[in-house]
């Protein structure tokens, strides 16, 4: 589980202003592209409403569903140490998602323990 607010729970109240002033609120309607496999990672996407499902190409025969995301969890977070993303990610239902560069993304996580050891938690309980 990951939302905006449990970022807002993990960070010191110094980062919280940096988190509100760089997100941006992003609505998508069922089967719209979130982001495609190969695309540059821009950022972070944290599912406030909605389901997702999570796409990987196998094999050049088409995608395959590798995972359903809905309310409170993250996309896009293993691309943190990719210039491209290699999966994508398609509304399942109309969807309501908070959008976060990476670059403010990954700083926040640099200034907040408490987020980098949940974080660490979330990848290790396969969650991710």
């Amino acid at each position: 589980m990951f939302s905006n607010k449990l970022f807002k729970k993990y960070c010191s109240a110094e980062w919280l202003p940096i988190f509100d002033m760089n997100k941006s609120t992003i609505h998508v309607k069922a089967k719209q592209r979130i982001f495609n496999e190969g695309d540059p990672v821009k950022g972070v996407y944290f599912i406030e409403k909605g389901k997702v499902k999570v796409l990987s190409k196998f094999n050049g025969k088409g995608e395959k569903i590798i995972r359903i995301a809905g309310n409170d969890m993250i996309l896009g977070h293993r691309g943190i140490n990719y210039k491209h993303y290699h999966i994508s990610s398609e509304a399942l239902t109309d969807t309501t998602l908070t959008f976060l560069p990476i670059n403010i993304f990954l700083k926040i996580i640099k200034g907040n323990p408490n987020m980098a050891i949940y974080l660490l938690n979330f990848f290790y309980r396969g969650i991710a």
